[in-house]
């Protein structure tokens, strides 16, 4: 019996599509945690980044959105404490706003160069995102709507780290996955958000195996108030 399923021998869960998910999260973590060993020791990781930046995501409503339609608290926590471990030096950000805020503040603090392209659905958001980013002090080079992106898709491959949480409605996420995917370098990683919504977690789940991803589950380190949870994908 493998160590997955002495926790879950542990563990009442509740009935019904909740509990597939829980149990998803439970298992991927213990599989991740194989690979990544650094995210055994996840939550004294997250804690200090959690705390930086806590304040900012607050105050994010304004002037940029409202916090429901922001990455959680707890989606930004891991993507800095993914940064942190794995160390990417491209990052594309699909569906831009804190999350651009989140990669461009961890990229300014490392000593060697870190891309970051953010990409929008809306023109106008897009330009919400700058003013925000102006307002921080953080860098605003590569902030692209996504028709701009899409004309160069083709060649735009090479991210060592992808979050895909592009806008325009869920129809619009699984339209343009398969496209963002094919950006991921070799060994690199895509991060999914909202794999909550009705459709989207099974979707994204066949969609990464068939692209040569292997996909986990971040319930666990991702769950938040609205009942949001993302997923990982790493290319092999």
């Amino acid at each position: 019996m493998g160590t997955a399923s002495r926790v879950y021998d542990r563990v009442v869960l509740p009935t019904g599509r909740f509990a597939r998910w829980q149990f998803e999260g439970m298992r991927d973590t213990s599989r991740l945690v194989r690979k990544w060993t650094w995210l055994s020791h996840y939550e004294a990781l997250a804690a200090p980044w959690r705390d930086e930046i806590r304040d900012a995501y607050s105050g994010y409503e304004w002037p940029a959105s409202h916090l429901t339609y922001a990455a959680s608290l707890r989606l930004a926590t891991l993507l800095l404490v993914l940064c942190d471990a794995e160390q990417p030096r491209r990052i594309l950000d699909t569906g831009s706003g804190f999350s651009s805020f989140v990669f461009r503040t961890w990229g300014e603090k490392q000593d060697a160069k870190v891309h970051v392209t953010s990409v929008d659905h809306d023109p106008e958001w897009l330009a919400r995102t700058r003013e925000y980013l102006e307002l921080a002090g953080l860098g605003t080079e590569d902030l692209l709507t996504w028709d701009e992106f899409a004309a160069r898709l083709a060649g735009a491959d090479g991210y060592d780290l992808v979050l895909h949480d592009l806008g325009g409605g869920m129809d619009n996420r699984k339209a343009t996955l398969v496209g963002v995917l094919r950006t991921v370098a070799p060994g690199g990683s895509a991060v999914l958000d909202d794999v909550h919504q009705p459709g989207y977690g099974r979707y994204a789940r066949r969609t990464l195996r068939k692209m040569g991803f292997e996909p986990y589950s971040l319930r666990e380190q991702t769950l938040d108030g609205f009942g949001r949870f993302a997923m990982l994908g790493i290319r092999g």
